[in-house]
């Protein structure tokens, strides 16, 4: 599924994460962490030691028990 959304600051695009993904949503959630820690509970040290294989598994995840998908927007 991709669907495409206009806002007032532009558009984005929104689709199915897919194991393929599993890299950028790594690095993007790796740069979050550092720029804004407070907004999160996880760790940098943690989720660094995890890589990107832990976003590889929890896609899979979604997709094999059908219960529910990691939507990406940009």
């Amino acid at each position: 599924m991709t669907k495409g959304l206009v806002t007032p600051k532009g558009e984005v695009t929104i689709l199915n994460a897919t194991p393929e993904d599993a890299d950028s949503i790594f690095n993007l959630r790796l740069e979050v962490l550092v720029k804004h820690p407070e907004a999160f509970a996880a760790d940098v040290d943690m989720t660094t030691a995890n890589g990107s294989e832990e976003w590889v598994k929890l896609i899979d995840q979604y997709g094999k028990n059908q219960s529910g998908t990691l939507v990406i927007a940009y």
